[in-house]
């Protein structure tokens, strides 16, 4: 940390937009939160740089502005048959979280850092200023496994084990917040802000306040479990005791049974004085006789922190896999490449579909290398023994398999048997694509399944990936008007069912009840159902309607940032002066809706130039691009608007719509520098770069284009047609780089352009 950073107060470190900037990218870098509001998110990206500057203010402001919204709690299956409780914070509360946490981790770690990889190996800190907030887990935990074999080999041959209950739900505020006052010292307004958002995040009720929990779900939560811990750690460990943690998942190791004994006696202790308490069930002493069995065992005692693998679910299968045995893959899935959180972090293959298993014969043996080992594991499942291990297994197979018709029953049972896994299991029943007896099945399972709502969720959206948006039409309506149906089924539902037309009166009355009940609760509903209804909605007076709807009976701030974002969606047919009985209301955000030029009395700035300069760094000194681009600015700006959202969390969507905006940039530069010269539009894309004229002007970027336009082929077509074989998704090396030249090769390309005289004869340009 600077000497100029550490001497701001920490608030002063905590409120201000790179802090706030650095918590959204340490958000879109965690790609395995299995529970998110990503419409929330959507609108949140939409406008990001704004969104952030106005939560800055909102937080700093004197007035009191910011107040954080109620979590909501989602409760997911465990192996156990109880429930792991995850929390579904909005976009701006996570956000403010992180940044909150951020400033926490870059003050106290200097103080956890010291039991790092000797004792402590979980929720390790990456970094003051690491676009990560942790150390890839998998690495950690395979670290961790290392280290309980090289104390077996030093001759302690007794281990005793254990983790703690509920420890998420169970942390203290007050001696939490203590802890954070003694290593990051005296800050009243901190400490308040912090105390005020894990009461509100706490509460499992809106009726009740509690002073213990906090939200399970976040890397932001997982770094304060550590620093929770870290004085029953130091205890452990000047008492002398072979003592090692991953997270809550404990193991002490000694030369004999009394000494192990000895050591999960006191660790006891020290919990209950902090208000913890040992799982029983998960506590046992035992004397290791065979180190590979203790290994397997300790392999497969955990997936990861949220119980779905990041790296090792994914669909694909990377060359390295390809040429091993599947078997020693499986047998090694902790393993992680030295890469650290390149591959455990950035490997993005969302979207793209597994082919059936005869489209790639040059993967055919692995895939039938995953079918055993599937099946060998599926005759395990039940076994005391062995059925933890088999889980990991089926898991890390039906997100490699390929469709494969004489494993639809097999999956479908599991639906029954292992609805932990729910997420690996209806992502591969999704590629059965108008599969009658998938789709008879999965109806099946939603219609009498009424234990974990969350599966069944899933299992809906699997319906919907096989099926058609007619053919679940009516189940969606069924559980958005059943009063008793959990409200995160009914979110899924409703966004689902916006796919079919004729909704918009249904949506419309649904929201209307939901904003007659508690307004604190149901307010991811109520955002899903208003965008719903805006969506399924074909005129001008239903959309005046739906915004009075939203802004007049509703309160919530998720609700009026959702507003502001459909007044600039190119559907929306209505415009701000035709709301202005509502402009009142919407009166906080005066600031953010005069700097996105919303309203008319002030001139819409030109969003390109703006993004340009602030993701890239380009610097131009003109106000305005429009006049350039012409006819192509709305679409120019739609794909880097999807650009910019992308930017930090998806390196092949970022790769797909930049690739997107460069061809309309080059097309409205080859109008405008080389008038005359002929139609840029019916011309190849890869030609438009390449002409000697283009090379001339800009020698610089015509590399950079050329590169931009092989990753977005990469991203495009994922089987290799020479090699047959899964084609590399864009490294998070390749992105970061490709970011840098693409700020050098737009700076040379906007010089060109601007100095360049315009054109006798141009494309009309756009107003708005």
């Amino acid at each position: 940390m600077s000497a100029t950073k550490a001497a701001m107060s920490l608030w002063d470190r905590f409120a201000n937009f790179d802090n706030f900037l650095l918590a959204w990218q340490r958000i879109a870098n965690v790609s395995s939160r299995m529970i998110s509001d990503d419409l929330g998110s959507e609108i949140f990206a939409f406008n990001l740089h704004e969104n952030l500057q106005d939560l800055v203010a909102r937080v700093n402001s004197e007035d009191g502005v910011y107040q954080p919204q109620p979590d909501n709690k989602v409760y997911v299956p465990k192996p156990s048959t109880t429930m792991r409780t995850m929390s579904m914070l909005s976009t701006s509360d996570l956000v403010i979280y992180q940044a909150m946490v951020n400033v926490i981790a870059d003050t106290s770690h200097p103080r956890l850092v010291t039991h790092e990889n000797q004792h402590v190996w979980g929720n390790l800190y990456a970094g003051n200023g690491s676009l990560w907030m942790l150390r890839p887990w998998k690495r950690q935990y395979n670290n961790f496994v290392d280290q309980i074999v090289k104390m077996y080999n030093a001759g302690n041959s007794w281990i005793a084990s254990t983790d703690i209950v509920s420890f998420y739900d169970t942390v203290d505020h007050h001696t939490f917040l203590q802890f954070v006052d003694k290593y990051c010292g005296q800050y009243g307004r901190f400490l308040e802000l912090l105390k005020s958002c894990l009461s509100k995040w706490a509460s499992h009720s809106n009726d009740t306040s509690m002073s213990r929990g906090i939200p399970q779900g976040s890397n932001a939560s997982d770094y304060l479990a550590n620093l929770y811990l870290y004085e029953i750690d130091q205890r452990m460990i000047v008492k002398g005791h072979q003592y090692v943690r991953y997270v809550d998942d404990i193991r002490i190791l000694g030369k004999d049974k009394s000494t192990v004994q000895h050591g999960l006696i006191e660790f006891d202790l020290e919990l209950k004085k902090y208000g913890l308490v040992a799982q029983v069930g998960k506590t046992s002493v035992h004397q290791i006789e065979d180190i590979e069995k203790e290994i397997t065992r300790l392999k497969f005692w955990v997936t990861d922190p949220s119980n779905e693998s990041t790296h090792e679910d994914e669909v694909s299968i990377p060359r390295s896999e390809q040429a091993s045995s599947v078997r020693d893959f499986i047998n090694n899935s902790q393993n992680v490449t030295d890469e650290d959180f390149l591959e455990d972090e950035e490997t993005d293959t969302s979207g793209q579909e597994r082919p059936s298993v005869d489209d790639n014969t040059s993967a055919q043996s692995v895939q039938n290398q995953l079918y055993e080992q599937f099946l060998d594991a599926y005759e395990k499942l039940d076994d005391p023994e062995k059925g933890k291990e088999a889980n990991t297994k089926i898991t890390y197979c039906l997100n490699r398999l390929f469709r494969r018709d004489d494993l639809r029953e097999k999956t479908l049972n599991l639906l029954v048997k292992i609805p932990w896994r729910s997420e690996a299991i209806t992502k591969y029943l999704a590629l059965f694509k108008r599969d009658p007896i998938i789709m008879s099945g999965l109806t099946d399972f939603i219609r009498t399944h009424d234990v974990y709502y969350w599966h069944r969720a899933n299992a809906l959206e699997a319906l919907a990936q096989v099926s058609t948006p007619q053919y679940i039409a009516s189940i969606c309506r069924e559980w958005i008007a059943d009063e008793k149906q959990a409200w995160y089924c009914k979110v899924v539902a409703t966004r689902l069912l916006a796919k079919v037309a004729g909704q918009h009166s249904f949506f419309v009355e649904s929201l209307r009840r939901e904003q007659l009940k508690n307004m604190e609760q149901g307010i991811v509903l109520r955002q899903q159902l208003a965008f719903a209804a805006f969506s399924t909605a074909r005129s001008k007076n239903k959309h005046k309607a739906l915004f009075d709807i939203i802004l007049r009976s509703d309160e919530s701030t998720q609700l009026r940032r959702l507003a502001i974002y459909l007044l600039q969606q190119p559907g929306c047919k209505v415009s701000w002066d035709a709301i202005s009985e509502n402009h009142t209301v919407l009166g906080e955000y005066g600031d953010l809706i005069e700097t996105l030029g919303i309203s008319p009395d002030v001139p819409r700035p030109c969003y390109i130039l703006q993004s340009v300069g602030q993701l890239f760094d380009v610097r131009l000194l003109v106000s305005d691009l429009r006049q350039y681009y012409g006819i192509h600015y709305d679409q120019a700006s739609k794909s880097l608007r999807e650009s910019v959202k992308y930017f930090y969390s998806s390196n092949n969507d970022f790769v797909r719509n930049s690739h997107q905006f460069a061809h309309l940039t080059l097309i409205a530069f080859h109008q405008w520098v080389f008038p005359g010269s002929g139609d840029p539009t019916a011309m190849d894309y890869s030609n438009l770069y390449s002409k000697s004229d283009f090379k001339t002007k800009t020698p610089v970027g015509n590399a950079t284009w050329e590169r931009l336009g092989k990753f977005r082929n990469r991203v495009d077509h994922p089987i290799d047609r020479s090699t047959r074989l899964h084609s590399l998704s864009i490294t998070y090396q390749e992105a970061s780089l490709l970011k840098k030249e693409l700020r050098t090769a737009l700076q040379e390309l906007y010089e060109v352009w601007i100095s360049a005289p315009a054109p006798t004869t141009s494309a009309s340009v756009p107003t708005t």
